[in-house]
């Protein structure tokens, strides 16, 4: 419709999705009614809960699975920074052209990801991310080698497949990866080393472009390349100790079910436990 229309319907759901959560959430709505002592024990809780990210960071198996996420979703998000600009360039869309683009990538990840969850869900980490990766690199070699419209919507195709098959994986890692009592902590950091794509990927995939049109594609390929294998390898690697060390606490008194069967992907999101 217009370029103005896109901002008026983002602050309108923007505005619906606080007043929904100002009058659905409990821990909202009673905001203003908990008396003095019960404001400190909140405030104590949430000081508790900020410093808590911390240790999760000096978890070497977390740092280093994190480390191979924010490479992925970096490279990765260079497609979403930089084609605007790309097609702009070489005359291919028009900003609202663009928007539409992207507007089918969101649809085709919303058609098609359960359906991706049922048939990838008995693979293995390192498949589901080489197959991931695998994606990416041919959705950056179509970008080097033609800006057509035919091209980014392949493009951009494969980039949504890339995301439904590793998107779901790195919570379900990091919450198998994590100690039952630090669950929160730990995906608390993985949520932060994620967001950095936000800032990180564009900046960085601008700062390519602006030196050479085809630069972060052709830069990309063997950065995804190595993230992929490193992030499956890193989880297969990771998975083998928590189990292991799941088996010797399971006689102590804090005793946890070990039964689970080896991870691969599991397409119900992870979330803290009771």
């Amino acid at each position: 419709m217009s370029l103005r229309s896109v901002f008026l319907a983002g602050g309108a759901m923007l505005v619906l999705g606080g007043i929904v959560m100002l009058f659905a959430l409990n821990e909202t709505i009673g905001v203003g009614h908990a008396t003095g002592d019960d404001r400190h024990d909140g405030e104590d809780e949430e000081e508790e809960g900020l410093s808590a990210l911390l240790p999760a960071f000096r978890d070497g198996r977390l740092a280093k699975l994190l480390l191979w996420v924010v490479l992925f979703e970096v490279a990765g998000n260079w497609i979403e920074a930089v084609i605007p600009l790309y097609a702009h360039d070489a005359g291919t869309l028009t900003p609202s052209g663009v928007g539409a683009l992207f507007a089918y990538a969101a649809a085709l990840t919303v058609g098609l990801q359960m359906l991706v969850s049922r048939m990838v869900e008995a693979r293995s980490a390192l498949w589901l991310t080489v197959g991931a990766g695998l994606a990416t690199i041919l959705a950056f070699a179509l970008l080097a080698a033609s800006p057509a419209i035919l091209t980014l919507i392949g493009a951009v195709s494969l980039c949504s497949i890339a995301q439904m098959l590793v998107g779901p994986l790195v919570p379900t890692a990091v919450n198998a990866l994590a100690p039952p009592a630090r669950r929160a902590s730990y995906m608390g950091a993985s949520s932060v080393a994620v967001d950095l794509k936000d800032s990180l990927g564009p900046s960085i995939g601008t700062a390519l472009y602006a030196l050479a049109p085809r630069l972060p594609w052709i830069a990309g390929i063997p950065l995804v390349a190595i993230a992929s294998l490193g992030l499956g390898a890193t989880i297969g690697r990771a998975r083998r100790p928590s189990c292991e060390s799941g088996s010797d606490r399971s006689s102590g008194p804090e005793a946890v079910d070990t039964t689970e069967p080896p991870m691969a992907w599991s397409p119900k999101p992870a979330t803290e436990q009771p």
